[in-house]
This record gives C-alpha cells, structure tokens and sequence, in this order.
C-alpha cells in the first residue's frame, strides 16, 4: 500500500484540496493467489489506515474503499465481509475494525447470483466454488446499519 501514487490521470492535489487522503492497494492477485487472498489484503490496508490514520492526518472514523471494476467486487466484499478486530491481538494493527465506512463502487462486478451479472467475471471470481455464488454477490448481503 502506498499512499499518494495513485495512477496516471487521478489528482493526489485535488483530493487533497477536497480533504482527501487517498491511499493505493496493491492486493494479491491469480492465477498465483485466490480467495480469500485479495479480502484478506482490502481489511489490512483498511486496519492499517484506522490504526495509524491520526499519524497521517485522516480520521480513522471516516475509512472509504472505493473500486472499479472487479476492484468493485473487492471493495463491496470487504464492505460485507468483515470484523470487529481481534482486542487481544500482538499487534495493534489487527486490534481495530476491517469494517469500512463508505463504499464507492464504480461499475462493479457483484451481481453474481443474477442472469445478467457478467458470466466471463463469475468465472474468474468464483470457479473454485461456483456454488457459492449468492454468499459472494453483494446484493444478497447488503443489510441495513
């Protein structure tokens, strides 16, 4: 995770401007890597940002994640997939919550139990456990706060 080397065509000064601090997630990716690799990286980039966000001036209450694409489908997992920290851990980092505090998705890849949800994209998400379809597609675990 680097913080500021946001790629080409994305304005690190005009975020700023805004009041925002934006943060890059290089997340492990396949054929190399699977589930739950890529969720497991989004909630360490979000503990790691609420942890020690007051050092670099942001506020750890107000943590977004935001995806395009199937970064989308990342960003809604950990935006439904995730916990309250471990109180009794070592380190300080695993202390706090993966919970983020906004969502932007950006056409993201979540309908996956649906007919028009995009097939080439299930397969590539999900072919090591297509049954799991409906626990992975974010509208079935969207619930109110």
């Amino acid at each position: 995770m680097s913080r500021g080397n946001l790629p080409r065509g994305c304005s690190v000064p005009t975020a700023r401007i805004m009041g925002v601090s934006a943060f890059v997630l290089k997340y492990r990716l396949g054929p190399r890597y699977h589930h739950p690799a890529m969720l497991q990286d989004a909630g360490r980039a979000i503990r790691t940002v609420r942890a020690l966000g007051r050092k670099w001036g942001v506020d750890p209450q107000r943590i977004a994640i935001l995806g395009f694409s199937a970064g989308g489908h990342l960003a809604s997992t950990a935006g439904t997939h995730f916990d309250a920290g471990k109180p009794d851990a070592e380190d300080p980092v695993e202390r706090v919550s993966s919970r983020p505090d906004r969502l932007i998705l950006v056409y993201p890849v979540i309908a996956l139990a649906t007919a028009y949800g995009h097939s080439g994209s299930k397969q590539n998400l999900l072919c090591w456990a297509m049954s799991l379809r409906t626990s992975w597609s974010a509208p079935c675990r969207t619930r109110p706060r």
